[in-house]
């Protein structure tokens, strides 16, 4: 099992113990110029990752040198092979040129103002309270009851491919037709998957536990309170993450060597 963290800008190897396309150096003075001061740095970065246990040695090794570090380059961000961090190495080039280079402010920072700046005026006041859907004078007490969960739902089509547009639902059951499911923001609880899916993407979802069939090989679960996942031996790719950050026990015990997991840090 081959276990990444997709942090802010870097990505972690965990197995290896260090960060992937920049050395450990680099990558210390890269959050130097993007956090700038020890605090910003703690609130904005190291919090986030307080829960997941298997980053608390990373997490104490770079607090403890940032203070210390230099800011890295422009020119050595450009030469970074890290495709994802290069066009930070433009943002503070353009702020140099705009004679906005103001070392004290971080890019994270910055990057909040100019958003708050931007934000239309509220516009709150315009919204009114909807009234009863029916305006009948056949009922006189209009309670509004609104079913908003579905308790449990089972796939009828049995086409191979399934995209899921139906929100609230507690339990989804697979049918046992389908080897390709999409369900993305659809607000689901559990999921009993069938014998036969090679693709599952349940992304933004309310999944805490889930158990692989055993011919799944790629699943995305970005974006779930997951507590616990149980792996299966034909598992190449799988994506997760937790919209606090927790720390998800990943079960391996059937010893899948070749998974690649990543892991990204919201």
């Amino acid at each position: 099992m081959k276990l990444y963290y997709q942090l802010p800008y870097l990505t972690y190897d965990y197995n290896q113990a260090r960060f992937v396309d920049c050395e450990w150096e680099e990558a210390l003075q890269l959050y130097k110029l993007i956090y700038k001061d020890l605090e910003n740095f703690q609130r904005n970065f190291l919090q986030k990752l307080e829960s997941i246990s298997n980053l608390e040695t990373l997490c104490v090794q770079l607090g403890k040198h940032f203070a210390q570090a230099t800011p890295i380059s422009i020119k050595h961000l450009r030469n970074l092979k890290d495709e994802s961090v290069r066009y930070l190495a433009d943002y503070y080039a353009d702020e140099s040129t705009q004679g906005n280079n103001n070392t004290t402010i971080s890019f994270f920072d910055n990057f909040v103002s100019k958003l708050k700046n931007n934000l239309d005026d509220d516009l709150s006041e315009q919204y009114w309270i909807q009234p009863p859907a029916s305006l009948s004078d056949l009922v006189q007490d209009k309670i509004q009851e609104t079913i908003s969960k579905i308790e449990m739902y089972t796939i009828s089509t049995e086409n191979e491919y399934v995209e899921l547009t139906i929100r609230n639902i507690q339990k989804l059951k697979v049918n046992d037709k389908t080897k390709y499911l999409v369900c993305s923001n659809c607000n689901i609880e559990s999921i009993e998957l069938n014998q036969q899916l090679i693709l599952l993407e349940v992304d933004r979802n309310q999944i805490t536990s889930i158990e692989f069939n055993p011919y799944l090989e790629e699943a995305n679960l970005l974006d779930n309170p997951l507590k616990y996942i149980k792996l299966n031996e034909n598992l190449k790719l799988l994506h997760v993450s937790h919209p606090k950050n927790r720390n998800i026990e990943i079960d391996n015990s059937i010893n899948n060597e070749k998974v690649e997991i990543y892991y990204t840090i919201n």
